[in-house]
């Protein structure tokens, strides 16, 4: 096996999900490489792994040291820019991350590699830029023609992106669709989530039916009990290997982190977490919580998600336009936060789509309060409608035990079945 042959080998376990294969492909290649320059392309993907460890001062190194081998190969210094960039952006350093993708564009031939799209996309994600990451990702899947698995995985990552800023045009929201179905079969680890994004997707393009049958089957894979996926662990083999050859680095100086550091994180996710049509929080603001909120569920709050829809909105959109439809968006996003509690969480999850999070607040207390939304939205402006502007809700209410995704798909589930019923109050979970 060739180096090249190597590197696609545990670059595709670990697309699959089995990253401790993968890194003993990698570890392998290393060991066997005969140059210093041979290791550069071993020491960019072992530090991915080590950075998504979370040892991200560690990953930082082994791409430094790796640039270093790197000679004039211009291929070469553009990814291990780019995955500087990436480290520098977990380590809440921006505008030096915007520096080292300036850097890898130097590349002449950037637009014709599908690893160096990916890896841009990612930054440009990180930095909140979804269009261009979109533009890069959606490169990178054209560029994978003729690799299923890759096309799998970046499918995947696109139909996340979409999420993130669903504006995006039908055809090219139903080609994806289209792409992730066709490879659902070749992700292991990610298959659940793959049905809950395709479901998000089909949701955007106002494929209703779709979408619920979807969250079904992931929420049949959640019920049949699969096993997760392991995050990577410590990884001692790699920490020896480059002690070994970057001794004169500090590697324990460099883990060492305060707590004004770490708040600065922090400080940076919030603000990069927000939807830029209405200010609201986006999906992943809730993984960002899950965690805190888990907490006080376990500590005996009821913690309720309401999944909310416009109606007919994709018709609205398509009758009126898309600057009517999003009119009626951002003014319904506004009633919706005037009415919300301080300690609710509000999210869009797809335009025209919003979740909301409440905390301590019973059945009746919720059906009030999207009572008092629905006769707020009664008041608003609708010569110009067809039909009587309309929200439909789905309610769950945490149970002990189950996952955020599981949690979110029992909502999603119940607004469909309230999009389905064309009622004009919440559809709970389990009452059908």
């Amino acid at each position: 096996m060739n180096q090249q042959q190597q590197l696609d080998k545990g670059l595709a376990l670990a697309r699959q999900g089995h990253l401790k294969s993968a890194v003993k492909v990698w570890l392998a290649g290393l060991q066997a490489a005969a140059t210093l320059y041979e290791e550069v392309q071993y020491w960019a993907l072992l530090g991915a792994q080590i950075r998504q460890a979370g040892q991200i001062e560690q990953a930082l190194t082994m791409h430094t040291h790796a640039l270093h081998l790197s000679a004039n190969d211009r291929y070469l210094q553009s990814l291990l820019q780019l995955h500087l960039g990436l480290d520098l952006l977990a380590l809440s350093q921006p505008d030096l991350a915007m520096r080292a993708l300036r850097k890898a564009h130097d590349f002449p031939d950037i637009a014709c590699c599908p690893i160096l799209q990916e890896l841009i996309s990612q930054i440009q994600a990180h930095l909140g830029d979804y269009a261009q990451a979109r533009v890069a990702l959606e490169l990178a899947l054209e560029l994978y023609a003729d690799n299923d698995l890759a096309q799998a995985h970046c499918s995947l990552a696109l139909l996340q992106l979409y999420a993130q800023q669903p504006a995006v045009e039908d055809e090219r929201l139903v080609r994806v669709i289209e792409i992730a179905s066709r490879h659902l079969h070749l992700l292991e680890g990610d298959r659940q989530q793959m049905l809950i994004e395709l479901g998000r997707a089909c949701r955007i393009a106002g494929r209703e039916a779709q979408a619920a049958d979807y969250f079904g089957q992931a929420l049949a894979l959640a019920g049949a009990g699969l096993p997760a996926q392991h995050k990577p662990r410590r990884l001692s083999a790699i920490e020896f290997k480059l002690q070994q050859i970057t001794n004169e680095i500090e590697i324990e100086l460099l883990r060492e982190k305060n707590a004004a550091q770490h708040q600065q994180v922090q400080q940076l996710e919030t603000v990069g977490f927000r939807d830029e049509i209405t200010g609201l929080y986006n999906p992943r603001y809730f993984s960002m919580r899950w965690d805190a909120l888990l907490r006080q569920a376990e500590g005996g709050k009821a913690v309720c998600l309401l999944s909310i829809g416009i109606d007919l909105y994709a018709s609205i959109s398509e009758v009126l336009g898309k600057e009517a439809a999003l009119l009626i968006y951002i003014q319904i996003a506004q009633i919706l936060q005037a009415e919300c509690p301080a300690d609710a969480i509000l999210m869009t999850s797809g335009t025209g789509a919003f979740e909301l999070l409440v905390l301590d607040m019973p059945k009746q207390t919720v059906e009030q309060m999207m009572a008092r939304v629905q006769q707020h939205m009664s008041t608003l402006e609708q010569g110009h409608l067809p039909e009587p502007l309309g929200i439909s809700i789905g309610g769950a209410y945490y149970q002990p035990g189950e996952t955020r995704d599981i949690f979110q798909l029992r909502a999603n589930l119940a607004l469909f079945l309230a999009q389905r019923k064309e009622m004009n109050e919440i559809s709970w979970d389990g009452e059908l």
